[in-house]
This record gives C-alpha cells, sequence and structure tokens, in this order.
C-alpha cells in the first residue's frame, strides 16, 4: 500500500485543556500522548495509558508500527472492512516489552487498558512508505494499540 507522503496524514491529536494530547474527544480517553519526533517521512508518539483509560475511537490512514515498552494487558476494539462501530472485532491484546507489531491502514480503532498497571508504548506512523510493512495475513492479528 502506497502512503500518500503528505504529513497530514498523520492521524489526528486533540490538545487537551492541561495541554496533554489525545487521539480521540471520546470520554475517558487517555490525554498522555506525546510527539517525540515529527517530518515528512514518520512521527513517533509515545503513549501512557493508565488502568481504564482508552485510547478513544480514532482512525489510522498510514501505516504504522507499535513498539511495547511495558507489560500489561487491552481490550482492543476495530471496526472489520465494511462494518461499523456498533459491531466491532474485539480482542484480548497482550502486551510485553520489546515487542513490535506492525499495523496496515485504514485502521479504525478503540482500545481500553484492562490491566493493573500502566501501558507504554511508541507508535511510529509512516508517510512515505513504498510498501505496505505488514502483509494482510498478520494484519487481522495485529490490531495492537
Amino acid at each position: 500500500m502506497e502512503s500518500s507522503g503528505d504529513p497530514a496524514a498523520f492521524t489526528p491529536l486533540s490538545r487537551e485543556e492541561g495541554g496533554g494530547l489525545r487521539l480521540s474527544d471520546d470520554p475517558g480517553s487517555a490525554a498522555s500522548l506525546e510527539i517525540l519526533h515529527a517530518d515528512e517521512h514518520s512521527r513517533v508518539l509515545r503513549y501512557v495509558i493508565q488502568p481504564g483509560e482508552r485510547t478513544g475511537w480514532h482512525q489510522h490512514h498510514l501505516d504504522f508500527v507499535t513498539i511495547h515498552l511495558s507489560e500489561g494487558t487491552m481490550t482492543g476494539y476495530s471496526v472489520p472492512p465494511g462494518g461499523s462501530r456498533a459491531h466491532p472485532v474485539t480482542r484480548s491484546l497482550t502486551f510485553s516489552p520489546g515487542r513490535i507489531v506492525p499495523h496496515r491502514a485504514p485502521l479504525e480503532h478503540d482500545a481500553v487498558n484492562t490491566g493493573e498497571g500502566p501501558i507504554f508504548l511508541y507508535e511510529i506512523e509512516f508517510t512515505n512508505a513504498a510498501v505496505s510493512v505488514v502483509d494482510p495475513v498478520s494484519s487481522v492479528a495485529g490490531h495492537d494499540t
């Protein structure tokens, strides 16, 4: 899959009143994102998702990779092709330090930290990927946050 190369295609972020960034305006969505790097080729985000917090529903228009920095458990909800948020695919997601999970765009999803401790991860979005970072088989299982 070819990406647009347009940094405007990055997943949109909202700014919380206190200055924190979030993926969604959904109630309870995590407001502890940090942009570590952004240029015309990629953007790197750092997430901290506390127990009970959610990412909030959001869409990815670019292929991306997540890198897990902590252990934990999340419940992920994704919209299947041709589906809707009313009938998402639900998965239990296990996080372990060092695990790298590729994701294929387009992806619309939400995830809730259902574990005991905070989830820490990096996300790298690619604007100029000549090919997808993931094959179709692994993308079905790779809907981690």
